[in-house]
């Protein structure tokens, strides 16, 4: 779904100054979601084996959308995007793997946090 506004047609994005923010927010999203993609793999992935699907499976996305935006002339692909797109995804997966403190944080779950107020029925 976040590929639908890659190939959004319309008139021609508008040439922006290379901004360290764009870097950044590339570099958190893709953070936030390899740890997602870690969380929503099956249990029997395991371990070095489940990160590194998840920083493949995120870093391979953020190239095909960066790829798709090269092709739309509304829009601009940037390997530099797709630099901070994999480098925010390794460091959140090496982050989580190496401390266990960050990841308890990353496999949180809302039914220990509010035991009493989630119906299990």
């Amino acid at each position: 779904m976040l590929s639908a506004y890659s190939i959004k047609s319309g008139p021609t994005a508008p040439i922006i100054n290379l901004s360290w923010r764009d870097k950044v927010d590339h570099f958190c999203v893709y953070g936030l979601l390899a740890v997602l993609v870690f969380q929503a793999l099956p249990e029997r992935v395991q371990g070095t084996k489940r990160w590194l699907i998840a920083f493949v499976a995120v870093s391979a996305f953020g190239l095909w959308d960066e790829t798709l935006q090269h092709f739309n002339p509304a829009r601009t692909g940037d390997p530099l995007d797709w630099l901070a797109d994999s480098l925010g995804a390794l460091t959140a997966v090496v982050i989580c793997a190496a401390f266990p403190s960050a990841q308890k944080w990353a496999t949180w779950n809302c039914l220990t946090l509010f035991p009493k107020r989630v119906n299990r029925n």
